[in-house]
């Protein structure tokens, strides 16, 4: 394993992976211009790329080749979750996470990083909002090793809904007792994206019942003695 300051990591699917936004969007890590060694990981689902790297796109799979990017394959699809899980179990470096449809600036991770040595055991965000008395992270984030609790993700897969990783790992953070700093660095912009009608009933439905999900997970982790 590399000696690293930190590790950026971004995941996407199947059906998003050839456009050619989310290939900016990871292009936009490449360039980083920072003194901090770092590398970027993309994690993909065995479930969705079943040929490994002969299902990647030509130019994702230079860049794989060429050891501009790392690749884990994970066993399960945890949808959105991939950015942290399983890298979360391979780096004792801090995480700092990115979606497919964030553009950053050159210098984002020389900010966020400089942010780290000042609120080390914080964890920093872009931005976010706050739902259900929880203020979720958004955008670009930077976690910390052991910065939320460290739990099977197959609780995600049965509790939350597919765009609900912001919450959960909120929940997690609350539980483990680390507090959250927004950066607001203006450092990235969003790609606008149109929302599938099926993605959107499951938004809803989820931002409907995230007590009951909070509250079936937290019930749940206690029956295991976890909590």
């Amino acid at each position: 394993m590399e000696n690293l300051d930190c590790v950026v990591s971004v995941t996407t699917w199947k059906g998003r992976i050839a456009d050619p936004d989310t290939q900016l969007a990871l292009y936009s890590l490449i360039r980083q211009k920072t003194k901090y060694k770092f590398k970027v990981i993309l994690t993909l689902s065995k479930v969705e790329f079943p040929n490994l790297v002969n299902d990647l796109p030509e130019n994702i799979k230079l860049l794989y080749e060429s050891n501009t990017i790392d690749i884990i394959w994970a066993d399960d699809n945890n949808k959105a979750l991939k950015k942290l899980y399983p890298i979360c179990n391979m780096y004792d470096c801090p995480i700092l996470t990115t979606d497919d449809d964030i553009i950053c600036q050159d210098s984002i991770v020389e900010r966020f990083m400089e942010e780290h040595k000042k609120f080390p055991n914080m964890v920093l965000s872009e931005g976010g909002i706050t739902v259900i008395g929880i203020p979720l992270t958004g955008g670009f984030r930077l976690f910390p090793k052991d910065s939320f609790l460290n739990i099977d993700p197959k609780y995600f897969r049965e509790f939350f809904q597919t765009a609900e990783d912001d919450l959960y790992i909120a929940i997690l953070m609350s539980i483990k007792g680390t507090p959250l700093k927004y950066v607001h660095s203006g450092l990235m912009r969003e790609i606008p994206r149109k929302m599938s009608d099926a993605t959107a009933l499951r938004r809803t439905y989820c931002r409907i019942n995230r007590n009951a999900c909070k509250t079936n997970l937290i019930n749940q982790l206690k029956k295991d003695n976890i909590i």
